[in-house]
């Protein structure tokens, strides 16, 4: 989580990254995949289809410097705008 918001990608969070919500989707590339171990968080948001595919949760992982991810659309937290008028 840190690191991509560090590159200006912010990760949707809304349980503040405790692993509750499943909404930090990304996707692990290269052989990063195969050394992750599953948290009990993870196996209840994840799919075994989403596992192999290399989808953790941004929230529960922690990388190495040279690992590479892939954050999808639906985990990211687009430009957001507030109505401060109603509609009367």
């Amino acid at each position: 989580m840190e690191a991509a918001q560090a590159l200006g990608v912010d990760i949707s969070t809304l349980c503040a990254g405790k692993g509750t919500c499943g909404k930090c989707k990304i996707r692990v590339m290269g052989e990063a995949t195969t050394r992750l171990e599953r948290t009990e968080s993870e196996m209840k948001h994840l799919s075994e289809d989403e596992v192999q595919a290399g989808i953790r949760l941004a929230c529960l992982t922690r990388l190495g410097e040279s690992t590479v991810i892939y954050v999808p659309l639906r985990s990211r937290v687009g430009s957001q705008r507030l109505q401060t008028e109603g509609l009367d």
